[in-house]
């Protein structure tokens, strides 16, 4: 038994002891944004992607957007076969899948998700232990995502200047303490402002959200 996994780990850990539970290839936690209009997820914590990308469906859209939207479980034997599915570039293959709602204190929070390249690999056993885990986390799951609305941006996932000012000091006292090295990187965009100006807002959030892609797997690889 190791350390307990602080607020930011909970939900990728989550994901990690549910898919054996279920004996599925993937699992996912994913949370409702500060508006409660969107499914988001990182791949890091969530369903394997080619390609790293963050995981996001609007309330209604796919299997976990309808899902969230009913407040009711889907159990997909052929995914192939339910128009809800929609497959995202870059994903795993995913033949069948079972999802639940997460609901606390009567509010939807978002869904767990447990996924096969397999059809047919999840029955009602499998839906009953996910609902019966969702039911036992939603609550430490609604207070998590509270924290990650308050403290990230909801177009890139990106940390924001509030989790700055409650990390940096943190991190400052544990490098003095330990003496170890300390960096901090300042990015800027050029032309930012020409890009939005001439391509419009929806290329510009694009652009941004791929810069912040690309930053965390700089940083992952440093």
């Amino acid at each position: 038994v190791g350390a307990q996994p602080g607020p930011g780990n909970l939900p990728p850990r989550i994901a990690e002891l549910v898919a054996p539970l279920v004996v599925a290839a993937d699992s996912a936690v994913m949370l409702l944004d500060a508006d409660r209009k969107r499914l988001l997820a990182r791949a890091a914590e969530a369903l394997r992607t080619d390609r790293g990308q963050s995981l996001s469906f609007r309330v209604g859209e796919g299997v976990a957007g309808w899902v969230v939207e009913h407040s009711r479980p889907a159990l997909i034997h052929d995914t192939a076969s339910d128009p809800r599915f929609v497959p995202l570039p870059g994903q795993r293959a995913i033949a069948s899948m079972v999802c639940v709602p997460l609901v606390a204190r009567g509010e939807r929070v978002g869904v767990v998700v447990a996924t096969s390249p397999s059809r047919d690999a999840f029955n009602g056993t499998h839906l009953e232990a996910l609902r019966f885990i969702a039911a036992t986390i939603a609550l430490d799951i609604e207070n998590v995502r509270r924290h990650r609305v308050a403290v990230t941006d909801p177009l890139t996932g990106a940390y924001n200047r509030e989790f700055l000012l409650q990390r940096l000091p943190q991190e400052i006292e544990t490098a003095t303490e330990r003496d170890r090295v300390l960096s901090v990187a300042m990015v800027d965009i050029d032309h930012f402002r020409t890009v939005n100006d001439h391509h419009g807002t929806a290329v510009a959030d694009g652009i941004l959200s791929e810069v912040a892609r690309r930053l965390r797997g700089w940083r992952r690889a440093a």
